[in-house]
Protein backbone atom coordinates (compact mmCIF):
# COMPACT_ATOMS: atom_id res chain seq x y z
CA UNK A 1 0.00 0.00 0.00
CA UNK A 2 1.24 3.47 -0.90
CA UNK A 3 0.02 6.67 0.74
CA UNK A 4 0.71 10.29 -0.26
CA UNK A 5 -0.50 13.24 1.81
CA UNK A 6 -1.92 16.07 -0.28
CA UNK A 7 -1.88 19.77 0.45
CA UNK A 8 -5.24 21.56 0.30
CA UNK A 9 -4.61 23.18 -3.08
CA UNK A 10 -3.35 20.00 -4.77
CA UNK A 11 -6.74 18.29 -5.14
CA UNK A 12 -8.00 21.19 -7.28
CA UNK A 13 -4.82 21.06 -9.37
CA UNK A 14 -5.22 17.30 -9.80
CA UNK A 15 -8.86 17.65 -10.86
CA UNK A 16 -8.07 20.48 -13.29
CA UNK A 17 -5.28 18.52 -15.02
CA UNK A 18 -2.40 20.74 -13.90
CA UNK A 19 -0.93 18.10 -11.58
CA UNK A 20 -0.20 14.44 -12.40
CA UNK A 21 0.33 11.34 -10.26
CA UNK A 22 3.12 8.82 -10.61
CA UNK A 23 1.23 5.52 -10.74
CA UNK A 24 4.08 3.65 -9.03
CA UNK A 25 5.13 5.84 -6.09
CA UNK A 26 2.38 8.53 -5.94
CA UNK A 27 4.83 11.39 -6.43
CA UNK A 28 3.33 14.44 -8.12
CA UNK A 29 4.46 16.49 -11.11
CA UNK A 30 3.03 19.59 -12.68
CA UNK A 31 2.03 19.72 -16.33
CA UNK A 32 4.70 22.33 -17.07
CA UNK A 33 7.34 19.91 -15.74
CA UNK A 34 6.01 17.06 -17.89
CA UNK A 35 5.82 19.29 -20.95
CA UNK A 36 9.64 19.29 -21.10
CA UNK A 37 9.47 15.50 -21.51
CA UNK A 38 6.69 15.81 -24.09
CA UNK A 39 8.82 18.26 -26.08
CA UNK A 40 11.78 15.88 -25.98
CA UNK A 41 9.56 13.05 -27.23
CA UNK A 42 8.11 15.21 -30.03
CA UNK A 43 11.54 16.43 -31.09
CA UNK A 44 12.62 12.78 -31.43
CA UNK A 45 9.38 11.90 -33.23
CA UNK A 46 9.74 14.78 -35.69
CA UNK A 47 13.42 13.98 -36.28
CA UNK A 48 12.45 10.40 -37.12
CA UNK A 49 9.61 11.59 -39.34
CA UNK A 50 11.78 14.08 -41.24
CA UNK A 51 14.48 11.47 -41.80
CA UNK A 52 11.90 9.24 -43.52
CA UNK A 53 10.19 11.78 -45.79
CA UNK A 54 8.96 15.28 -46.16
CA UNK A 55 5.53 15.83 -44.68
CA UNK A 56 2.92 18.47 -44.05
CA UNK A 57 1.25 19.08 -40.76
CA UNK A 58 -2.13 20.76 -40.98
CA UNK A 59 -3.12 21.97 -37.58
CA UNK A 60 -6.09 23.83 -36.13
CA UNK A 61 -4.84 27.21 -34.90
CA UNK A 62 -7.15 27.01 -31.85
CA UNK A 63 -5.02 24.19 -30.42
CA UNK A 64 -1.32 24.50 -29.63
CA UNK A 65 1.05 22.26 -31.56
CA UNK A 66 2.06 20.59 -28.29
CA UNK A 67 -1.56 19.75 -27.39
CA UNK A 68 -2.21 18.50 -30.93
CA UNK A 69 0.84 16.24 -30.83
CA UNK A 70 -0.11 14.87 -27.40
CA UNK A 71 -3.41 13.68 -28.85
CA UNK A 72 -2.18 12.45 -32.22
CA UNK A 73 1.36 11.10 -31.75
CA UNK A 74 0.31 7.44 -31.94
CA UNK A 75 -1.41 8.02 -35.29
CA UNK A 76 1.72 9.68 -36.70
CA UNK A 77 3.88 6.77 -35.52
CA UNK A 78 1.54 4.23 -37.12
CA UNK A 79 0.87 6.19 -40.31
CA UNK A 80 4.56 6.73 -41.10
CA UNK A 81 5.82 3.48 -39.56
CA UNK A 82 8.28 5.33 -37.34
CA UNK A 83 10.81 3.49 -35.23
CA UNK A 84 10.06 5.34 -32.03
CA UNK A 85 8.48 3.78 -28.98
CA UNK A 86 6.48 5.93 -26.56
CA UNK A 87 7.21 3.45 -23.77
CA UNK A 88 10.88 4.54 -23.88
CA UNK A 89 9.82 7.89 -22.40
CA UNK A 90 9.38 6.73 -18.83
CA UNK A 91 8.38 10.08 -17.32
CA UNK A 92 5.46 10.29 -19.75
CA UNK A 93 4.36 6.73 -19.10
CA UNK A 94 4.64 6.80 -15.31
CA UNK A 95 2.63 9.97 -14.67
CA UNK A 96 -1.12 9.89 -15.23
CA UNK A 97 -3.94 12.33 -14.79
CA UNK A 98 -6.08 12.18 -11.68
CA UNK A 99 -9.10 11.04 -13.72
CA UNK A 100 -7.03 8.18 -15.16
CA UNK A 101 -5.53 7.26 -11.78
CA UNK A 102 -8.81 7.24 -9.86
CA UNK A 103 -10.43 4.82 -12.37
CA UNK A 104 -7.94 2.11 -11.46
CA UNK A 105 -9.05 -0.46 -8.92
CA UNK A 106 -7.61 0.08 -5.45
CA UNK A 107 -6.81 3.77 -5.99
CA UNK A 108 -8.73 6.26 -3.89
CA UNK A 109 -8.65 9.46 -1.86
CA UNK A 110 -9.17 9.34 1.89
CA UNK A 111 -9.79 12.02 4.46
CA UNK A 112 -8.51 11.83 8.01
CA UNK A 113 -9.57 14.84 9.99
CA UNK A 114 -8.57 17.82 7.87
CA UNK A 115 -5.91 15.90 5.94
CA UNK A 116 -6.34 14.44 2.47
CA UNK A 117 -4.43 11.40 1.15
CA UNK A 118 -3.92 9.59 -2.14
CA UNK A 119 -3.94 5.85 -1.48
CA UNK A 120 -2.98 3.04 -3.83
CA UNK A 121 -3.50 -0.46 -2.54
CA UNK A 122 -2.08 -2.32 -5.51
CA UNK A 123 -0.46 -5.62 -4.68
CA UNK A 124 1.08 -6.06 -8.12
CA UNK A 125 3.85 -3.51 -8.67
CA UNK A 126 4.54 -4.77 -12.20
CA UNK A 127 1.30 -4.00 -14.03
Amino acid sequence: MKIKKLEDYQIEELESGRLFINKYDLSLKYLYELNANWKEFFFDLLSELISKRSFYLLQNSKVSLLDYMKKDYSNLIKKYNLKIDFRDYIELNDYVSYSEWIKENNNFIAYKGMDLYLISDKTDLFE
